[in-house]
């Protein structure tokens, strides 16, 4: 979860284990091999793709490895990747993969159909395969038997030959080529995987080499002399770790960082600056931020508390202030960007009826409740107004502020009772959202996400969009599911985001796409 998990800023600098950390910041002064960005709260939890969650552990992980599909950065489509074509069977169950000759991990062996079927088996194994991305695999036929420890190997992965693999589905899945372009998708080497600190030294095959990780500082990436594809023009990438945004600005205002998101609260002040303004780049993220509610919390259990609290909140209020215009009111998790939107659902602003509901649910004299996020400066802004506002209505709210980590570490236990997370989509369908946050088979198990009264009823919706061809049909199924959900009150959705971001006028190439991951291989110097 993409993501999720938004980029609060970016800083890039790459560098050889044997250049020194100074030498790399004078060639990236000079502006001649180096870029440089920094990662959004902190520094990733893994690099290895069957673990890692985040945006932050996706942003090095999709320039340094590579899935039998890739994706158009403009239109999120799926293109050829590791694999330079493929077949898919007249009833959509059978897909052949023809691989790449010559494709070589950066530790010089050559890839063929076995490494394909070792990752995705590797991603099958609830033993390895921790990252919520593993869900790419739920279709293929005899996954379950591995999952449940009653098979060794998945039925539907097959080798054919050195370049040739077979995924064989128990059920259509229209958006199985986009899923496969994930990250948990990935394909490894076993040899290198099977090393106790793989996920701190990871080996692919993509554009970009890892070379070193400085721990609450940085990760150094040096472009691959050996890919199959367009070689990069820039040599060196760092990725920073700097928590505060703020200091990201400043780090791209003297020249030490290229890359950087703009938090919303800075937007206005950094558009009235002629020698920033110009470097602003707009982007339309595919990401909603809401609050994921513990619903085996006493309080939280009660769908009169959820409503409460959902309706208390004045959403237009806060585009206006924090966010100052950047981005829309959210009510459901389907994002304005795709064609399942839907705009008109129940949750108004309405604080004399909140009163009324946790009064209804036992609260008549208050409510005191705890919420947790990471250091994302403009989470802990809209969240101090979301406090205020709660406030009014008789809710005592603790906001406790952590270290993305810890943060992330306590999510997907649910310690906690409340959460602030942003979902920022893998790719551009309704089932990226759907699925994974209104679902208990994915990543909400843990909140108590498959108890609430309609789940079984989203999850029959789910499944029958998911064998669907894109259409009006299948939008008004995922809206069901959405409803459902929405009515029940499992979450509260507060905004879809808009994002800005500076962009060192120097550089030509570099865009942040919608799910924003950036290719930094597509980047070049101004000549």
């Amino acid at each position: 979860m993409k993501r999720l998990f938004l980029f609060a800023a970016l800083c890039l600098l790459v560098v050889p284990l044997s250049m020194p950390l100074s030498l790399v910041a004078a060639k990236s002064q000079a502006g001649t091999e180096t870029v440089t960005m920094a990662f959004a709260e902190g520094e990733p939890g893994s690099l290895d793709p069957h673990i890692a969650d985040t945006i932050n552990d996706f942003l090095v992980l999709r320039n340094v490895y590579e899935g039998l599909v890739n994706y158009n950065p403009k239109t999120l489509q799926p293109t050829p990747g590791l694999a330079e074509k493929w077949d898919i069977s007249a009833d959509g169950l059978v897909y052949t993969f023809h691989l790449r000759a010559g494709v070589k991990f950066h530790n010089g062996r050559t890839l063929t159909a076995k490494d394909v079927k070792y990752s995705l088996e590797r991603l099958a194994n609830p033993q390895t395969g921790k990252s919520y991305t593993r869900f790419v695999l739920d279709s293929v036929k005899g996954v379950d038997a591995v999952v449940k420890g009653t098979a060794k190997e998945v039925e539907g992965l097959k080798v054919v030959d050195d370049q040739t693999f077979v995924i064989t589905l128990s059920q259509p899945v229209a958006s199985f080529l986009n899923q496969l372009t994930l990250p948990g998708a990935f394909i490894i080497p076993q040899e290198a995987a099977e090393k106790a600190n793989f996920g701190e030294n990871p080996v692919g095959t993509g554009p970009y080499k890892f070379v070193q990780w400085v721990h609450k500082s940085q990760i150094n990436l040096e472009a691959n002399t050996d890919y199959w594809g367009k070689a990069p023009n820039i040599k060196y990438v760092v990725l920073r770790v700097i928590p505060d945004s703020l200091q990201q600005v400043n780090d791209f205002k003297a020249g030490k960082i290229d890359i950087t998101l703009v938090p919303a609260f800075q937007l206005q002040r950094l558009q009235s600056d002629a020698t920033l303004s110009p470097q602003l780049q707009e982007i339309l993220p595919l990401a909603v931020t809401y609050l994921v509610l513990n619903l085996h919390d006493p309080a939280l259990s009660k769908f009169e508390v959820r409503r409460a609290l959902n309706i208390a909140i004045d959403r237009q209020g806060l585009l206006k202030s924090v966010l100052k215009g950047q981005g829309s009111e959210a009510q459901g998790v389907i994002p304005p960007l795709l064609s399942a939107y839907e705009k008109d659902l129940p949750f108004k602003y309405d604080q004399d009826a909140a009163k009324q509901l946790l009064a209804k649910a036992g609260y008549a004299n208050g409510l005191k409740l705890e919420i947790s996020l990471a250091t994302d400066e403009t989470d802990k802004r809209v969240m101090g107004v979301i406090q205020a506002q709660w406030a009014d209505i008789g809710v005592e709210l603790t906001i406790n502020s952590m270290d993305k980590k810890t943060f992330d570490t306590n999510r997907k236990v649910c310690q906690g009772q409340m959460f602030v997370s942003t979902w920022t989509g893998d790719y551009a369908d309704p089932e990226d959202f759907t699925t994974l946050l209104l679902d208990s088979s994915a990543m909400r198990s843990t909140c108590g996400y498959g108890e609430y009264p309609g789940v079984a009823d989203v999850k029959a919706l789910l499944t029958q969009g998911s064998a669907m061809l894109p259409g009006a049909e299948r939008d008004n199924v995922y809206r069901k599911a959405q409803r459902i959900a929405t009515d029940n009150a499992i979450n509260i959705p507060i905004y879809f985001r808009s994002q800005s971001a500076l962009i060192k006028s120097t550089l030509t190439g570099a865009y942040l796409d919608a799910t924003l991951a950036i290719n930094f291989a597509d980047i070049s110097f101004k000549q």
